[in-house]
């Protein structure tokens, strides 16, 4: 028994040790799971999820899917960094949508399995039988005949009632009437036809019109009136009537069949059946446009053939009545026209309608379309058969259903044509029978040029088809009749021209000229022609010193080029000078500046100066220190130690030199020199490290007296102070309330108002700050953030997570 308790109380503590195994590994997880989701935290920013790309919303997903977090768990964190809730839904619709797309490439892949084993046992592939019919029933993209009129959205149904009433509109319970009686006497009814048929009249009782047309009706009314008025049947005291409808009534027409949008439409008595399918959106894709049915009481007492409207623009007048069907039935033979044809498309057929028939309702063959014959594919059973209709057979040719006839260009081969090129006064191509040989071809062609080459012609000969030979053709002897050359069928006449054959000749001219350029050279032409062409000389250029080089085709190749000085002092006036030499062919003449030439430069001064404006560059070394003394130095409110110097930067020449600007580098147009005003002038301009040399377009820019200081950047508050002796950058930041929370202390900078920088200098613990002078701007820098920077939250939650495990272990 002492044996038995004793290992009972081994099995409990061994139990109890496992328990607290088991309690370890089942936390190790959370700790896991704690670190992976703040490497999530590091690698992704859930806040700037919307302006990520489908791909790395799809790479991020993946990697959280391989860790083994579900979507709820991604969503949980970014609700905690603050993520709104209409983004989450935007996020968790990307997600779903990239895996809709995996889902299709894995469709694709079982296709394309399915496919390859379909290939194996001879069967056709499921995108071998869509090729396949495509290619054979392409034409069912063609839109069927009328359709156009039904998908116009410019069309109203509304009909117009301002107009005159139709005569064979037939009136009935709901519309009314306005009778007028003028002449002898003089009247006016309106009344309303009753549900009965009636109108009623005062004097004469109730008269049946429901049924009739107004004419008819026009006609009962004259009768029953001329009882009051007996000027309507004589002409004695003559009088006269007129019916019109005053308000038509509303009657509901129930369209059915193959229509897009069947349905019971309430709609005006004055409308046609035409307006009332168009309500209906008209015949669907198997409605019939040609045996559209108008039924009354069970019977069909109309029917109608919208061809006749879209071909010949006529259809006849129906009214319709409360309670009428229009039925639209499927059609019974269609065919389809492609090709040349003036209108393709989809065409509806009656019984024993033939090519001639259908050619009326399409307009016919087009302009270049083959007119003699047409061609028709059939089906014939299982199968099918092209036939070949003449157009002598056009009119007893009867279609059938799912005909498809093609009419196919005419061929662009010319037959009985021959051409002729070149120097001729009208090239172009010509009749063969009239013109057989190369002499009457020319002569067709209006005869030579005077810049044709009169000897000697080639022709391009056509062997089976196609441009293969070439024959030299003694011209001057065909023309003379000495030798006849017989043209055949596309033979091509090329007559060369003497001034196509030599060679382009030109003459060069650049230096001091108005307009520098290659200028054509022609026999004769001499070096003042040339000046001439090329606008004369501009004000730079010299006639002193004007060089020829001209090519000197030395065999050795030692003196390639010969050198011609000339001087033309006359200038243009005399033409038999010495120096006006005769140009040769791509020559090149180049005139050279004046001696000692140099334009005029100019440098600009603004602000407090008592002669501002601008000033004349007079030596290459004219400084600082000498346009002060040219405009006669500053006035008293001058801010001397904000003086600075504009110059524009020329950066194509920076650009050139450096192969390669770092992305995100800016060159400024313009680059800012501060001036030290007080040493230029005590130095009387002999320090050059102050006394700068000027260059065009330089610009002197001369503050007035500004006594303020102003500081920016990573402090409590910007804020600006009066400039006084012993103010130091630390005294300025400490009155904007002291430096901010991250800012960076060793980086602060200075900014003169001559545009000089300063920043702070620092060795081990100690600070060196530029001194302040008025005008002064004080720029306190902020730190970069750190990416990687455990935030306190984040060092909290880990903290408490640690504890709370260590507690429930010890606990145990």
């Amino acid at each position: 028994m002492k044996y038995t308790f004793k290992l009972f109380c081994e099995f409990i503590g061994e139990a109890m040790q496992i328990k607290k195994l088991l309690l370890i590994l089942f936390f190790i997880p959370f700790l896991v799971f704690s670190q992976d989701l703040n490497d999530l935290k590091q690698n992704v920013d859930f806040k700037v999820l919307s302006e990520m790309s489908d791909k790395e919303v799809n790479d991020y997903w993946l990697q959280a899917q391989e860790r083994g977090y579900t979507l709820d768990q991604i969503k949980l964190l970014a609700r905690a960094q603050g993520v709104s809730e209409s983004d989450l839904i935007e996020f968790e619709k990307r997600i779903k949508k990239t895996e809709k797309l995996d889902t299709q490439f894995e469709d694709n892949d079982l296709t394309k399995t399915q496919n390859e084993l379909t290939s194996i046992f001879g069967l056709k592939t499921e995108e071998e039988n869509e090729k396949e019919a495509g290619e054979s029933y392409s034409f069912t993209n063609l839109g069927i005949f009328g359709s156009d009129f039904f998908n116009n959205q410019n069309i109203n149904t509304s009909p117009q009632i301002n107009i005159a009433t139709p005569e064979s509109y037939e009136l009935g319970p709901g519309d009314e009437l306005a009778i007028s009686i003028w002449g002898a006497a003089e009247n006016e009814y309106t009344s309303k036809i009753s549900r009965e048929g009636y109108l009623k009249i005062e004097r004469i009782g109730p008269v049946f019109l429901s049924g009739l047309t107004i004419m008819q009706a026009k006609s009962k009314l004259t009768e029953r009136l001329s009882k009051i008025y007996s000027g309507l049947n004589s002409n004695f005291n003559k009088v006269f009537i007129d019916v019109s409808l005053l308000n038509s009534r509303s009657i509901i027409v129930n369209i059915t069949g193959n229509i897009k949008a069947a349905g019971t439409y309430t709609l005006s008595s004055l409308i046609s059946p035409l307006n009332a399918i168009y309500a209906a959106g008209g015949p669907s894709d198997n409605g019939s446009y040609r045996d559209i049915k108008i039924i009354r009481g069970g019977k069909e007492i109309h029917s109608i053939d919208l061809y006749d409207y879209f071909v010949k623009g006529s259809l006849k007048s129906f009214s319709l009545r409360d309670q009428d069907v229009i039925l639209i039935p499927s059609y019974k033979k269609r065919v389809f026209l492609s090709g040349e044809f003036k209108t393709n498309g989809i065409f509806e057929i009656l019984e024993n309608e033939s090519i001639s028939d259908l050619l009326l309702y399409n307009g016919g063959i087009a302009t270049f379309g083959a007119k003699s014959e047409i061609y028709i594919e059939r089906i014939d059973g299982l199968n099918k058969i092209i036939k070949t209709v003449s157009n002598k057979d056009f009119k007893k040719f009867l279609l059938n259903d799912g005909d498809i006839i093609e009419a196919r260009r005419v061929g662009d081969e010319i037959k009985n044509s021959v051409s002729v090129e070149g120097a001729v006064m009208t090239p172009g191509q010509y009749e063969l029978l009239k013109n057989p040989d190369i002499k009457s071809l020319v002569k067709s062609a209006g005869g030579l040029k005077e810049s044709a080459l009169k000897e000697r012609a080639y022709l391009i000969r056509e062997i089976d088809g196609f441009e293969q030979e070439a024959q030299t053709i003694n011209l001057l002897a065909s023309l003379n009749s000495t030798k006849l050359y017989k043209l055949r069928n596309n033979d091509k006449l090329i007559i060369p021209s003497l001034e196509e054959l030599k060679s382009k000749r030109v003459v060069s001219i650049s230096g001091e000229i108005n307009e520098p350029d290659d200028y054509p050279f022609f026999d004769g032409m001499t070096a003042v022609d040339l000046i001439l062409m090329a606008k004369g000389i501009n004000e730079k250029g010299s006639y002193d010193d004007i060089t020829v080089y001209r090519s000197t085709y030395d065999e050795s190749q030692l003196n390639p080029v010969e050198t011609i000085a000339i001087t033309l002092n006359e200038g243009y006036v005399n033409l038999n000078s010495q120096q006006n030499i005769e140009l040769s062919a791509n020559d090149l003449v180049v005139v050279r500046s004046k001696l000692g030439y140099q334009p005029k430069e100019f440098v600009t001064v603004s602000g407090l100066v008592k002669k501002p404006g601008d000033y004349a560059l007079k030596s290459n070394k004219y400084s600082i220190f000498d346009l002060i003394k040219d405009f006669n130095g500053f006035l008293p409110d001058a801010q001397l130690n904000g003086v600075k110097l504009k110059r524009v930067s020329e950066l194509n020449e920076i650009t050139e030199l450096v192969d390669e600007i770092e992305e995100g580098v800016v060159l400024d147009d313009n680059i800012e020199i501060g001036l030290n005003i007080d040493l230029i002038l005590k130095s009387e301009g002999r320090l050059d490290q102050y006394n700068l040399t000027l260059k065009a377009g330089d610009q002197i820019i001369v503050p007035k007296s500004d006594n303020s200081v102003e500081v920016t950047g990573a402090v409590q508050k910007a804020s600006a102070m009066s400039f006084e002796k012993g103010l130091t950058v630390r005294n300025a930041i400490n009155a904007a309330g002291g430096f901010g929370i991250n800012a960076k202390k060793n980086r602060v900078y200075v900014v003169y108002q001559n545009g000089n920088i300063k920043s702070t200098k620092s060795f081990l613990l100690f600070k060196n700050y530029p001194k302040l002078l008025p005008g002064s701007k004080v720029y306190v820098p902020e730190k970069d953030e750190s990416v990687n920077k455990t935030s306190v939250g984040e060092i909290v939650g880990y903290t408490t997570s640690l504890v709370s495990i260590i507690a429930l272990i010890k606990s145990l």
